[in-house]
């Protein structure tokens, strides 16, 4: 977990990233590190919004399941609530983009069954709708 992403469905029209240079410096940074460790989800705040991906390594995508991924998924969500509002900047969906929300503000849970299921849910906090799950699933070692 940290506070900003490395990759984000969330942009301005000058910037590719947000926030600008950020992301770029973070994947150059430490996503050789994560492959090297198998790192599976990369869990984020910082855009007042919900973004999950698939896997994904420099920017492309690995698989378009949780299953044994070959890669981190990344999830931003930093939607619990602002005085700021909800993300003002523009969201599109991206080739690595699973999905996007910035409408509601919500809360994430992660639940660690056991060594190899890990589920990841994402509820609207007005009234603790469902939003979005993941189940990521790796075989035992």
């Amino acid at each position: 977990m940290a506070h900003r992403p490395m990759y984000t469905s969330y942009h301005s029209d000058t910037q590719p990233d947000y926030p600008p240079f950020t992301p770029d410096w973070l994947r150059k940074s430490f996503e050789p590190l994560f492959l090297k460790y198998s790192v599976d989800a990369y869990i984020t705040g910082h855009v007042h919004a919900y973004d999950r991906t698939y896997p994904i390594i420099d920017g492309q995508v690995v698989q378009y399941n949780y299953t044994n991924p070959g890669a981190p998924v990344h999830i931003t969500i930093g939607c619990a609530g602002s005085i700021e509002g909800h993300e003002k900047i523009n969201a599109s969906q991206k080739a690595y983009s699973a999905k996007i929300d910035n409408e509601h503000f919500g809360f994430g849970k992660v639940q660690v069954f056991n060594d190899t299921h890990l589920l990841w849910q994402f509820f609207a906090s007005a009234n603790d709708e469902l939003l979005d799950q993941i189940w990521l699933i790796k075989d035992p070692r």
